[in-house]
């Protein structure tokens, strides 16, 4: 992101500008990242607390978790939050790492289908 003549980003996140007002371009990518996922309730739960953590009304596959506003101390919401709702344990790496919502819904799905050492399904 360009702030003045600053840029700033997050290290896995595209580098978008910022106009002097202020405008952001439109935040929905309305392209899914993950062709063929269906939106359940995998999906439909992480959504609701991304949005619900980022106090927004809705947030979209592509959204990316930082460019929506999100800060470390908000991951730690939302990996409570998903541990809470869906019983998947995650690494706070994990938001990071996979920081649009199609992503990190795909990193939910897989650590409930197959969980190990560093996600595993919570009894």
């Amino acid at each position: 992101m360009e702030l003045h003549g600053t840029t700033v980003g997050h290290a896995s996140a595209p580098v978008e500008t910022v106009s002097d007002s202020g405008e952001r371009p439109d935040r929905h990518d309305s392209t899914p990242l993950h062709e063929g996922q269906p939106v359940d309730a995998c999906h439909t739960a992480v959504a609701r607390i991304w949005a619900e953590t980022l106090d927004l009304d809705e947030v979209a596959p592509g959204d990316d978790f930082f460019d929506l506003g999100g800060v470390s101390l908000q991951v730690i919401t939302v990996i409570r939050r998903t541990r809470a709702e869906l019983g998947v344990q995650l690494r706070t790496q994990t938001l990071f790492d996979a920081s649009r919502l199609g992503d990190f819904v795909a990193r939910v799905r897989a650590a409930e289908a197959a969980p190990d050492a560093a996600t595993e399904r919570l009894r």
